[in-house]
């Protein structure tokens, strides 16, 4: 199992763009300045969310069990391949969802799509927190830099945090992983004090339970890289809001 990371393709019909994108962008033709944010409505009508203006769209489908619409942003070293990025899914639960390289996922709940994600996709628990360790991963409800300003003030940072996103509770975390990247990869990537390359991930993750399924925001950032695009991240997560669950879901009544 694991993330699908990679998308049908890149959408050219602008048409699927949703038309508060388009609203958005012939107000800002007409103002002679591009604004920071356009508020971004799904192709199915289920959700719509502000996101970075000028920020390609990908849109990947499997009939109203899963969707996936990812926003890319501009090239950045810090990130891995040089790409900073947004995603929202959809997960219908218990249904059996295909990936590329041939594997399934499947999730009974947000929580069982935790636990998966933490054991498929980033490996086992790590016996210990500290940035040396490598080929684990843990969760805390926050960045490096808000561990350390809460560790100045002699705070804990918990593994996850409730919040709230659409008008639902929400469940809120960054998975810490540290691993040798892909070897074509040398962006987003530091110098391993061991040899060779390392990559650092700091991966966002806003799960939003829903009575059919859940929505899950992520942003795959990098230790260096977190800081740059999180006020982005928080934007789409602050403005998210539900239609109907779900490309074919009832509506949304929180």
């Amino acid at each position: 199992m694991g993330v699908r990371n990679r998308f049908n393709k890149l959408m050219s019909d602008t048409g699927r763009l949703g038309a508060g994108v388009l609203l958005a962008a012939f107000a800002a033709l007409a103002a002679c300045t591009a604004p920071k944010y356009v508020k971004y409505v799904s192709p199915s009508g289920d959700f719509t969310c502000d996101v970075p203006w000028g920020w390609a769209v990908y849109i990947d489908e499997a009939g109203s069990d899963y969707m996936s619409a990812t926003f890319t942003g501009p090239m950045d070293p810090e990130f891995l391949r040089g790409t900073p990025s947004l995603t929202i899914r959809w997960y219908a639960y218990k249904a059996v969802h295909r990936l590329p390289d041939g594997t399934i996922e499947r999730y009974a709940s947000a929580e069982d799509y935790k636990s998966q994600m933490l054991h498929d996709v980033y490996g086992p628990a790590c016996p210990a927190e500290p940035d040396s360790v490598e080929d684990c991963a843990y969760t805390k409800a926050g960045s490096d830099l808000v561990q350390a300003l809460a560790a100045s003030k002699g705070v804990r940072i918990p593994d996850f945090s409730v919040i709230k996103a659409a008008g639902a509770k929400a469940a809120f975390y960054v998975v810490y992983r540290n691993r040798k990247p892909p070897k074509s990869a040398t962006l987003g990537v530091v110098q391993n004090p061991k040899g060779g390359t390392l990559l650092r991930q700091r991966h966002a993750y806003v799960v939003v339970p829903m009575r059919g399924g859940f929505y899950a925001l992520i942003y795959p950032a990098t230790r260096d890289g977190f800081e740059k695009y999180k006020d982005d991240f928080w934007r789409m997560v602050n403005s998210f809001s539900v239609l109907k669950e779900g490309p074919a879901g009832p509506l949304f009544r929180p």
